[in-house]
């Protein structure tokens, strides 16, 4: 276990985590579980590493046998002492979609000399939240790395930028780095889509909603259609267009004080449906689908439609008008 993780130690004097590839001999650490100290071991042939010094009364196992929590707080160290170096570092994670072959790369702002470093750092995000590294930058959260031990850290609960790292697989990682290189990468296992996947299901959603919405529009359509279909031949009935002709279909009801469409044969179809507002000698009427709104003046028999009075809009007209469907309706005046 040791050789696979190589797990740090604290400088006994700085009290900085120090990675086994950048320790070295003149300094003395101690284990960061049991602040006991420990030996640090080069060779040619074999990687660095930390080692206790044998101790039968009470032994520790931190770098002989660790367990989750001493392999958790190690990557947190860890961490935090990358992004103290300031060594640039990107961030891979690759998509969620199980299709999708995409990896996305991250990197996050550059950390200056205001910029503070923190492990388990409280915030309120939804609730109130512990951080298993925070990067801050003048008081601001800037960024969060979580630590996965067991269970992995929801979506919900961290505002962005954050990133995911399975404990064990970050600081085997780690310790392959070249800590001298100009910029590292390491592997972010948040279970996200990419960019790409996320467009690409928010158009097929939208066309999803957009084939339900023109079915439901030809289902309309249809039905006013069948309606208008077997009344349409009482409108055609209408065959002059002269407002004379046409104001005899208007009746004055002095029992209400309003103007109404004669309910002839010709015009039953719209009984019960049409609405009418006098004022001024004003009859409004209101189109039932597309609440478009028509003015029929009773004294000049013109008609306002559309920001303009206009006399060349017949009753006939008027009628095609409002038993029409959405495709025609703008094509009438």
């Amino acid at each position: 276990m040791t050789q696979i993780l190589s797990l740090g130690a604290r400088n006994k004097v700085t009290d900085e985590y120090v990675h086994p590839k950048i320790a070295n001999k003149k300094d003395e650490y101690i284990c960061p579980d049991c602040n006991k100290d420990v030996i640090f071991c080069k060779g040619e042939k074999i990687d660095s590493y930390f080692r206790h010094k044998v101790d039968s009364v009470n032994p520790c196992h931190h770098y002989s046998n660790p367990g989750e929590s001493q392999i958790h707080k190690d990557a947190k160290m860890k961490m935090k002492s990358l992004l103290e170096r300031k060594i640039p570092i990107l961030f891979n994670r690759n998509c969620a979609c199980a299709c999708c072959k995409n990896e996305e790369t991250f990197e996050i702002s550059e950390i200056t000399e205001t910029s503070n470093i923190l492990l388990e750092h409280k915030f309120d995000y939804n609730g109130p939240k512990i951080a298993d590294v925070a990067y801050m930058n003048n008081g601001k959260l800037e960024c969060i790395f979580e630590i996965c031990n067991t269970h992995k850290t929801r979506s919900e609960n961290r505002p962005e930028p954050w990133f995911e790292f399975d404990a064990e697989t970050f600081i085997n990682s780690v310790n392959n780095i070249d800590l001298t290189s100009i910029q590292i990468q390491i592997p972010c296992i948040r279970c996200e889509k990419c960019d790409e996947c996320i467009e690409k299901e928010e158009i097929d959603e939208k066309n999803r909603v957009n084939r339900i919405k023109q079915e439901k529009i030809r289902t309309i359509k249809n039905e006013i259609n069948n309606i208008a279909n077997s009344r349409i031949k009482r409108v055609n009935n209408i065959t002059s267009d002269d407002d004379a002709d046409a104001m005899r279909l208007m009746r004055y009801n002095k029992q209400d004080n309003n103007y109404t469409l004669s309910l002839t044969n010709e015009l039953i179809f719209i009984e019960n449906n049409i609405t009418y507002v006098l004022g001024n000698n004003i009859v409004v009427i209101e189109h039932p689908l597309t609440h478009t709104i028509l003015r029929r003046s009773l004294v000049k028999n013109n008609t306002f439609y559309k920001g303009k009075w206009r006399t060349n809009i017949s009753i006939k007209l008027i009628m095609q008008w409002y038993i029409s469907t959405y495709d025609i309706i703008d094509d009438l005046f």
